[in-house]
């Protein structure tokens, strides 16, 4: 009795390790798809205040629906594309900034962007 409760425990532990997979793998592929057809993109342009080890952070200038214009903004310099910047902006610059608006997080009267996919120079596409 004891070793069909065995099987029946390893059968139950399988079929589940191969849900919770399926599960995983389809919730990647529609991250792939939607960062493929790139219906997430949104940019803004800012202005670079200062920078971290991790984050620019800037403050959002102009016509655009995410931000309030007076709070600064944290955006991730782990940038997607290799056409992204991800050293050598100053203070003061002017930058566009394509990002995916589901990773907006605000955290202590703060935004963050965590999935960045480039930074512009206004300078270089005006």
């Amino acid at each position: 009795m004891k070793r069909y409760k065995y099987v029946i425990f390893a059968i139950i532990f399988i079929c589940s390790f191969f849900i919770i997979r399926g599960i995983v793998i389809k919730n990647m592929d529609s991250t792939k798809k939607l960062l493929q057809t790139g219906k997430s993109n949104e940019f803004f342009n800012a202005t670079i205040l200062n920078e971290t080890e991790d984050y620019f952070v800037v403050k959002a200038y102009g016509k655009q629906d995410y931000f309030k214009k007076s709070m600064e903004i944290e955006v991730s310099k782990d940038i997607m594309t290799k056409d992204g910047i991800s050293t050598s902006l100053v203070q003061g610059e002017k930058v566009r900034i394509v990002f995916n608006k589901a990773s907006i997080v605000l955290k202590d009267n703060k935004y963050k962007i965590n999935i960045v996919y480039v930074v512009y120079r206004l300078s270089e596409i005006e």
